[in-house]
């Protein structure tokens, strides 16, 4: 194949299995604070326990704009889902629509196959509007439990 490695298609079921899987991250990161990744970004990632799928929750805000943010998870070096908030409108190449507000980036093999984004497609929710609820959003939506208190605990046990 004269030096290039074909990159690995994630499948929409892989997908499905990567976000289902339960992960776990400790306490203490998810109370840690955002740190400057520079004058305009605050970051933060996070490798979950994940017994199938290597994966990180990384989070970032602008700091001018915290209504501009991502969080985001990673399967190996994919980005498998990313929950947007503020930053302008986004469009979806292939089928040629516009969405506006907060928005859920998804990886698909549609994407991945006709675009230079596979994580390209977005829909628009309703389900978040700032960084916190966001987390919180993501948190269920990717199975992640928190640890490190007397029992595990899912994140509605800390609402």
């Amino acid at each position: 194949m004269d030096g290039m490695e074909k990159c690995e298609i994630i499948s929409d079921e892989l997908r499905g299995l990567i976000i289902a899987e339960p992960k776990t991250m400790s306490r203490k990161d998810f109370m840690a604070d955002l740190k400057p990744r520079d004058e305009l970004y605050l970051t933060k990632n996070v490798t979950l326990n994940c017994s199938k799928y290597p994966c990180q929750m990384k989070i970032r805000q602008n700091i001018d704009n915290p209504l501009n943010f991502s969080v985001i998870l990673v399967y190996r070096s994919s980005i498998i889902v990313r929950y947007n908030g503020y930053h302008g409108s986004h469009t979806n190449r292939l089928e040629k629509t516009r969405v506006s507000g907060p928005h859920i980036h998804t990886i698909t093999e549609r994407y991945q196959l006709r675009t230079q984004r596979p994580d390209g497609y977005a829909e628009e929710t309703d389900r978040y509007t700032d960084l916190n609820t966001a987390i919180n959003e993501f948190i269920k939506d990717m199975n992640i439990t928190i640890e490190g208190l007397e029992n595990t605990r899912s994140i509605d046990d800390y609402a």
